[in-house]
């Protein structure tokens, strides 16, 4: 067991305390490859620092390819995630595919990333969604993105969506925030 003393304060450092951070940022190439290439954590971490080259074509590839092909549903999920961060207008259409991935986590990071660009136009979609998806996670962040349009013609969706069934009353829940919001508006 080491421990490190600071000169300058006079403060002991025990194990498990890190002492400096270090990071070497990637170029977009290489996180490209990263994350076609490497193993699951590794593709993950790639995914979230492609955000950083939001403004090259390569990025919105590289990250709707991994959300599309991705054999490990984190990884998909993270290049969602990180996709929702983009302000591209390809990317609409990346996570409305999304929203039919076969787990569950991908589709409500759809649902979150898809929410975040406040598109009345995106209602419908929602409600189509909800009504189609078994997951109640998924259905909860359909509601929730249903909220984050600010389209008031959802209200009494949202009202009736209170009332369905689901376990620890998740819908009811987001069926109650997404209300809060659209009358916020």
């Amino acid at each position: 067991m080491f421990e490190f003393a600071s000169k300058k304060e006079g403060l002991l450092a025990g194990p498990h305390v890190l002492i400096k951070e270090v990071s070497f940022p990637k170029p977009l190439e290489e996180l490209v490859y990263q994350l076609r290439n490497d193993d699951v954590i590794g593709r993950m971490a790639a995914a979230a620092g492609l955000v950083q080259f939001k403004d090259d074509p390569r990025t919105v590839d590289g990250l709707a390819a991994s959300a599309r092909h991705d054999p490990f549903w984190a990884v998909r999920r993270s290049a969602i995630e990180a996709l929702g961060k983009l302000t591209n207008t390809r990317i609409q259409s990346v996570l409305k595919n999304a929203c039919g991935d076969a787990h569950s986590s991908v589709r409500a990071a759809s649902r979150v990333a898809l929410g975040d660009l406040k598109d009345r136009g995106l209602a419908e979609f929602f409600k189509e969604r909800f009504a189609k998806d078994e997951s109640d996670l998924v259905k909860a962040e359909a509601l929730r993105a249903m909220g984050r349009t600010g389209d008031a013609s959802v209200i009494p969706f949202l009202e009736k969506s209170a009332s369905v069934p689901s376990h620890r009353d998740m819908v009811g829940r987001a069926a109650t925030q997404a209300l809060t919001e659209v009358r916020k508006r």
